[in-house]
């Protein structure tokens, strides 16, 4: 909270009111060699996640799972705004919904990325990696 803990104590309890019904995580990593920011964010129904080694948000994918009736899951996976040319930030998307989904979780995640080796697929598998190790689903 933006309250200090030394000021909590005399705060009345209810004077911060109920939990936020948004849950972050926010961190460091290194990926790639590079320092990179992290935050990921469970908001209504869709996981955010934020990915950043250029300190902007980078290009923006939704992607997705989808259900068929005769056959296993297949995830739809589009880039809203950013690189459309970079196969290697739809393969991370895709392989990041697909990791969730596979934990059980079904919701659709909105990835913001803005990475230095952008077409670099080891750099994609770490992404995915420091994710599902900080899952907050």
């Amino acid at each position: 909270t933006f309250i200090s803990a030394t000021m909590q104590e005399d705060v009345p309890k209810n004077f911060l009111g109920p939990r936020h019904p948004v849950v972050t995580k926010q961190f460091r990593a290194s990926v790639g060699g590079h320092a990179t920011d992290f935050l990921i964010a469970l908001h209504g129904h869709q996981l955010v996640v934020f990915v950043s080694q250029l300190d902007v948000c980078g290009t923006v994918i939704l992607a997705q799972q989808e259900k068929a009736l005769d056959r296993g899951p297949s995830y739809s996976v589009s880039t809203l705004i950013g690189r459309r040319d970079e196969a290697v930030l739809t393969l991370c998307a895709r392989g990041l919904v697909e990791q969730i989904s596979q934990q059980g979780c079904n919701l659709p995640v909105l990835l913001f990325i803005g990475l230095k080796d952008h077409g670099d697929l080891s750099t994609a598998r770490e992404v995915v990696s420091e994710v599902i190790k900080n899952k907050i689903w």
